[in-house]
């Protein structure tokens, strides 16, 4: 990771408008004004491991682990939680495969509504599937309770295919405490679920069940 130094930064807001909490709301004569605020930030040196870790393929898709970034928690207590930023590499997807499908895609798969059903392996007959997981293990450090995480696919066009080369890159984000101590964790994916494009407008789910599991070989 870099070392950036610290650095000033403003907040401004102007002209509030607000509105009662009566059902239908209304709104309130604006607070006219401009409100200010400056503030310094001291970023903290964070760690980052960079992997050549083998491919682990399963039913034809292959996944690679190639970085983890690891940021403290704030000193100051301003934010306590740190995070872990996980880079993925995901290949032999379908050309037709949309990058869309790599948005929001949960580390943790919620439990079940008011106790309802939720079908881990298809075809799950009317049942809700059970989202896609990547589950992460890092002896030292724990993923916040109520904030799993989410994904993000590095590219800027969510509508686009992955195309011949059937790759995509995606970044899974980890907020939580502790520091990783430098012994070996685990990632584990599983229920795999993406979109394909069938042509206009059209797109249908496709989901892998079964496991991905990519070791961290940290080093402290």
């Amino acid at each position: 990771m870099n070392h950036p130094a610290s650095m000033q930064k403003d907040i401004e807001v102007s002209d509030i408008t607000l509105a009662t909490g009566t059902k239908p709301p209304s709104t309130l004569p604006p607070l006219q004004g401009t409100w200010k605020s400056t503030f310094t930030l001291n970023p903290e040196a964070g760690k980052e491991y960079t992997f050549h870790a083998p491919t682990v393929v399963h039913q034809g898709i292959g996944m690679q682990l190639q970085s983890i970034e690891v940021a403290p928690p704030n000193q100051a207590g301003v934010a306590k939680d740190g995070g872990v930023r996980i880079l993925l590499s995901i290949t032999g997807l379908p050309a037709n495969t949309l990058i869309q499908s790599f948005y929001g895609w949960y580390p943790y798969s919620p439990p079940p509504v008011h106790g309802s059903p939720v079908c881990t392996v298809p075809p799950c007959n009317g049942v809700q599937p059970n989202p896609p997981r990547a589950l992460l293990t890092l002896p030292g450090f724990a993923v916040r309770a109520g904030n799993n995480g989410v994904s993000f696919p590095l590219t800027s066009n969510s509508m686009q295919t992955v195309g011949d080369e059937g790759t995509v890159q995606v970044e899974l984000l980890y907020p939580g405490q502790g520091t990783p101590n430098g012994t070996t964790g685990t990632l584990v994916i599983s229920n795999l679920q993406f979109l394909v494009a069938t042509g206009g407008q059209s797109r249908v789910k496709e989901t892998l069940p079964g496991t991905w599991t990519l070791e961290i070989p940290l080093q402290s």
